[in-house]
């Protein structure tokens, strides 16, 4: 391995240690007042076409705690799941990832369509 590589490798993870490998809907959540709150949509994504999309655009963020499961979730946010991902009527969703975040969980989702 070369220098250069084993440079971005340390800078990389020490970058990640200092971050807290906080992802941006933690970052939004952070934010937010979340207490006593058993759902809560952190950031709505839209479907804005291929390639016209600005960063994160499509990407949304809801918060939930164990009264809801991960379908439910996606329910309250207006998603009603289908054979193979959730649609709102006009765009269609995926779930990328659920992390747990302070007393719940903090579901990750992508627009991937519109129809």
């Amino acid at each position: 391995m070369n220098i250069w590589r084993k440079m971005i490798l340390t800078f990389s993870l020490l970058l990640i240690l200092l971050t807290g490998c906080s992802t941006d809907g933690e970052k939004l959540a952070d934010k937010m007042d979340l207490e006593g709150q058993s759902f809560c949509h952190v950031k709505e994504g839209h479907y804005c076409g291929e390639g016209m999309c600005e960063e994160n655009h499509g990407t949304g963020y809801l918060y939930f705690t164990d009264e809801l499961t991960q379908e439910e979730a996606m329910e309250q946010a207006g998603f009603q799941k289908t054979e193979t991902d959730y649609s709102n009527g006009p765009e269609y969703a995926e779930i990328v990832e659920v992390r747990t975040y302070e007393d719940g969980y903090l579901l990750e989702y992508r627009i991937t369509g519109s129809g």
